[in-house]
């Protein structure tokens, strides 16, 4: 295998090329189009054994100058490192979001490996983030399943707002495509399964997930998939928030349901339905179903234009997978399947024609119950 390009950017030990691509989504350099862009551009590229940083990507197509993402990552270096949550010692940094970031750390009262979330310190002052944050930790306490991370404790430590979680050991979806990971059809089907053991638990308790995409979704090191980030989940009785988030699309545009963009008081399960499909598509096709570099056009397209073809995209997709799929990115809510269950026996029903040799219709679904 060829060795990696070197970067343009070399970044110091304690910082990961994530963190400037976040650093620069927070600070509305780029959308998270143009870096879904870069991401697809790069995992093309790795497919022909080429490696280059995502940034490389980013300038190339100009979403960032380098002069930009030179003070990106000087900011980043000299900033104040976050302060610890009391009997929490950090271990590393393992994510970052637009409200802040997700450290591994060492519960010390319990000897054990915990994840703990901290909301950035300029959110702290923000009621609609601290709201939005705690919401967050009362809705991922609720989900008592092996396809979530349990939450352990949620509180405030000199000023800032942390959740203390299970700590997931393993590679998200969105990485391991970044690295070139072509998804066969069965994988994706397996995937899927799994998915909807994990959106049925989570429809059961009345909360729609609202993004659905390969970022949150992680197979942990036992195998089993988990579904992360209930950072813009939504309680289908809370009012308050709908009033709150009123005439905004909530979501992430590569995955987004249309009834999300126009921001439909009638937001359901079904929601999650479509960003499944849209999941799936990208892990059959290597790509989302729909593809451009500025948001309002790629939300456009959400509404109004059908996805490229899946079997056209690559012939060995089977034409039942693609039906599936497309009846999932149905526009209109009605004509998608109505629930989890129903795609979950939609998926079963497939993977037995499929595969009848390794289909769970014979051999039952117990391992893989939420």
């Amino acid at each position: 295998m060829p060795e990696p390009v070197p970067p343009q950017f070399p970044l110091p030990t304690d910082l990961a090329e994530r963190d400037v691509v976040q650093a620069a989504l927070e600070q509305g350099l780029v959308t998270e189009v143009e870096v879904e862009t870069a991401r697809s551009a790069r995992a093309r590229e790795a497919r022909n054994d080429i490696y280059r940083p995502l940034l490389d990507h980013m300038v190339e197509s100009q979403s960032l100058t380098t002069g930009q993402i030179r003070r990106l990552i000087d900011l980043l270096t000299h900033q104040e490192r976050p302060d610890e949550p009391r009997g929490y010692k950090f271990m590393e940094q393992v994510g970052s979001g637009s409200m802040g970031q997700v450290f591994k750390a060492m519960q010390l009262s319990l000897n054990r490996i915990v994840a703990v979330k901290l909301l950035a310190r300029q959110h702290s002052r923000n009621r609609t983030y601290v709201e939005r944050f705690i919401r967050e930790a009362l809705l991922a306490g609720q989900t008592v399943s092996p396809h979530f991370a349990r939450v352990y404790e949620t509180g405030q430590s000199r000023g800032q707002h942390y959740i203390v979680m299970e700590f997931v050991e393993g590679e998200s979806l969105e990485a391991q495509l970044a690295a070139g990971k072509k998804f066969e059809t069965a994988e994706v089907v397996d995937l899927a399964i799994e998915l909807t053991f994990a959106l049925e638990h989570l429809h059961g308790l009345s909360i729609v997930h609202r993004d659905i995409k390969p970022q949150n979704i992680v197979t942990a090191q036992d195998g089993r998939l988990k579904l992360m980030d209930l950072g813009l989940a939504h309680k289908l009785d809370d009012a308050a928030q709908l009033d709150a988030e009123s005439g905004n699309a909530i979501g992430t545009p590569f995955y987004i349901s249309p009834e999300q963009i126009v921001a439909s008081e009638k937001l359901d399960p079904r929601s999650d339905l479509y960003s499944l499909g849209a999941t799936m598509y990208h892990l059959l096709s290597g790509r989302p179903p729909f593809m451009g570099t500025e948001t309002p056009k790629v939300l456009e397209a959400h509404l109004k234009q059908p996805p490229a073809s899946l079997v056209e995209l690559d012939s060995k997709i089977p034409r039942l997978m693609e039906r599936l799929v497309l009846k999932l990115l149905e526009k209109d809510p009605k004509n998608r399947m109505p629930n989890a269950r129903r795609v979950r026996h939609e998926l079963l029903t497939l993977e037995a024609q499929l595969d009848p040799a390794m289909s769970r219709l014979k051999r039952g679904t117990a391992n893989n119950g939420g």
